[in-house]
């Protein structure tokens, strides 16, 4: 019976590519049952943002931390990514790793589940909107955002928070050597 445990919420300045062009993190403050972040409003400095939630499901009188059954993201009352894990082929396991910011892993060990889809993420297991779960921040107003992470037997923690453009963006466009198109052979020498 108890919910989910949300510890931090990673904001992910995106490109129309899904390609992270900053990010942010912030701690997750707990009052009741209600999760929250020391901002109201979100500055995004970029087109698209995506999310990335530190969660954990703990299950009653155990001390391990067992991952989330699923975890949703409604822009302005719209689902725009919603992850579901009952089972799972054999032949998936190797998008498991596209869930996961493998970066902040590296970094400090931390398990950020992202909440939008890399290039090449063709796990079964999603429902989003047509920007794959990056959620496209307007120029004019500021937007609700409700993320929500639950367990096998419903019990649901969440965040609300909002998300507006800032004032200045950031363009850090990376040059890469090569060009390698998802879905065809592509060979390096």
């Amino acid at each position: 019976n108890t919910p989910p445990m949300i510890q931090e919420l990673r904001i992910y300045h995106l490109n129309d590519k899904a390609a992270t062009l900053r990010t942010q993190t912030f701690t997750i403050r707990k009052s009741g049952s209600r999760h929250y972040i020391s901002k109201d409003t979100l500055e995004i400095e970029s087109d698209f943002v995506g999310f990335g939630l530190k969660t954990y499901d703990q299950m009653d009188g155990v001390r391990n931390w067992n991952g989330v059954y699923t975890i949703s993201v409604l822009a302005q009352n719209k689902v725009a990514y919603h992850f579901e894990i009952d089972r799972f082929s054999f032949d998936d396991k190797r998008y498991i790793n596209a869930q996961t910011d493998y970066a902040a892993w590296r970094k400090d060990k931390s398990r950020f589940n992202r909440t939008y889809l890399l290039p090449g993420n063709h796990f079964p297991v999603y429902e989003t909107n047509a920007q794959r779960g990056m959620i496209r921040v307007p120029e004019s107003k500021a937007i609700p955002i409700l993320i929500e992470a639950a367990d096998a037997a419903g019990n649901k923690s969440s965040i609300k928070t909002w998300v507006k453009k800032a004032k200045t963006e950031i363009y850090p466009e990376y040059t890469y050597n090569y060009h390698l198109p998802e879905g065809q052979e592509n060979i390096i020498m």
